[in-house]
């Protein structure tokens, strides 16, 4: 139990930056921001957060992005692996 509680402290930016990015898409949406709009925004936040407090390795954050455009159905793989 000593090393779990260990592990969340650690882990505590990351938590962080996953709930910020879930409590973003909750609100109703603003009239002039479509979902893909919101759904780029909470990259970009979940993003910043991970990037500034090195809460994982600079290349995961990096990696991270490509694949949350893909889970979020903002863009195809294909797509994403031209660009």
């Amino acid at each position: 139990m000593r090393g779990l509680l260990y592990w969340a402290i650690q882990r505590k930016w990351l938590f962080a930056g996953l709930l910020a990015g879930v409590l973003l898409l909750l609100p109703p949406l603003p009239v002039d921001l479509t979902p893909h709009g919101r759904q780029v925004l909470v990259i970009a936040l979940i993003t910043m957060i991970l990037f500034v407090t090195e809460a994982i390795p600079l290349p995961a954050v990096a990696l991270l992005i490509p694949v949350f455009q893909v889970l979020f159905g903002i863009d195809s793989p294909t797509e994403v692996a031209h660009s």
